[in-house]
């Protein structure tokens, strides 16, 4: 496979984003490039990072010449990206890779999420686009089911006729990860726990879509009851805000080893000591900090919903909805042999490391620059 210029566009430099689009540069058989912004105002990316991120294209194609391809995240209008660039870049497909969509987003408790203004974005992207990858199943299958009646909302000259066109260049592209000195960690000693039981660890985000109040509400069962536990609460917090969740880390003050956000060295070293991960999210389209704590050895318990099963394809790994503090509870108290079972699970996430992703990502990359740019016309 002849090595491609590719630049990899992520106006959102930050957690998964940026974990996707450094980790496939760093292990790419392609010489490819990241150009991006730091990961703060997301909807400002998606609205105003086309207009920059053009200039920063240009200044590139000035120094080095056209790339033979372009990879772009949701967080960017591909539509007005392709507009400004002009005719001269007309020649060069691009990939839309979908983290997430905004006609899929949940609304929050303070009203936010599911922003249709930029659900328009998502959508002039995707017919924009040579190709949409999409980071799981799951997702695709929510992505392309709320098209239909995502379009139908409009007040006339409706897209429905174009659904089908990007149904079909849509395809399924797994986030890598970089899961090395993960998998390396040594589990087979039987699981002993520290002083104060068993380390459970939360290394999602600390916001509504993830469910971090149910994990909360479990936790706090949990220790009313006597069961004993120790908590490592990683994760970032984009509100910046150390007291939000103040009254409800207050009961479990005590069992709190370590909290906030780490570098990935002291990450790492976290995910190896930890016994159990817990996910109770209300939307995951991947769940890569699953997937990095089940390569470390720890114990999943997550939603039967979601990505999960594509991640964790263990059924007793997975809880069904409203049964977190069961599920917690029933590992907590059968540590020895969930982590004794554990093999299968940890051998299929081993797939995700980018050693392997990375490999697929370029072939799927060198196709979609071997068939050419598409016709660009929105024709029926």
């Amino acid at each position: 496979m002849k090595a491609l210029d590719a630049l990899l566009v992520e106006p959102y430099l930050s957690g998964s984003h940026r974990a996707w689009a450094e980790g496939w540069a760093a292990t790419s058989g392609h010489r490819a490039v990241v150009v991006g912004h730091a990961g703060t105002a997301w909807r400002w990316r998606m609205t105003g990072a086309a207009v920059t991120m053009a200039g920063l294209l240009e200044d590139h194609a000035r120094r080095r010449g056209l790339p033979d391809a372009l990879v772009v995240s949701d967080m960017i209008d591909l539509a007005g990206l392709r507009g400004l660039l002009g005719p001269r870049w007309a020649p060069v497909p691009a990939v839309l890779y979908l983290h997430e969509d905004q006609l899929t987003q949940p609304v929050g408790p303070n009203g936010h999420g599911g922003d249709r203004r930029l659900a328009w974005v998502n959508w002039t992207s995707a017919l924009a686009a040579d190709e949409v990858w999409v980071n799981s199943a799951w997702h695709l299958g929510r992505f392309t089911d709320a098209l239909g009646p995502f379009l139908a909302s409009a007040p006339d000259h409706r897209h429905d006729h174009l659904l089908g066109s990007v149904a079909a260049r849509c395809r399924v592209v797994p986030v890598g990860a970089d899961l090395r000195q993960l998998l390396a960690v040594d589990r087979s000693t039987p699981a002993t726990s520290g002083p104060g039981g068993p380390l459970v660890l939360w290394n999602h985000r600390w916001d509504h879509d993830k469910g971090v109040d149910r994990f909360l509400v479990s936790a706090r069962s949990l220790a009313a009851e006597g069961v004993p536990f120790r908590l490592a609460l990683l994760g970032e917090d984009r509100h910046h805000d150390p007291g939000r969740w103040g009254p409800d880390l207050a009961p479990l003050a005590d069992r709190v080893e370590v909290r906030g956000r780490l570098d990935r060295t002291d990450y790492e070293a976290v995910l190896a000591l930890a016994d159990v991960v817990v996910a109770a999210a209300r939307q995951e389209n991947f769940g890569l900090s699953v997937v990095e704590a089940v390569a470390a050895g720890c114990v999943p318990v997550v939603p039967d919903t979601c990505s999960y099963p594509e991640v964790v394809p263990d059924p007793a790994a997975r809880y069904p909805q409203g049964r977190l503090t069961t599920a917690l509870r029933a590992a907590l108290d059968d540590l020895p042999s969930r982590r004794a079972a554990l093999g299968p699970v940890r051998s299929h996430v081993a797939g995700y490391d980018w050693g392997r992703v990375a490999p697929v990502a370029d072939a799927l990359l060198a196709d979609v620059v071997a068939r050419g740019r598409r016709d660009p016309t929105l024709g029926t």
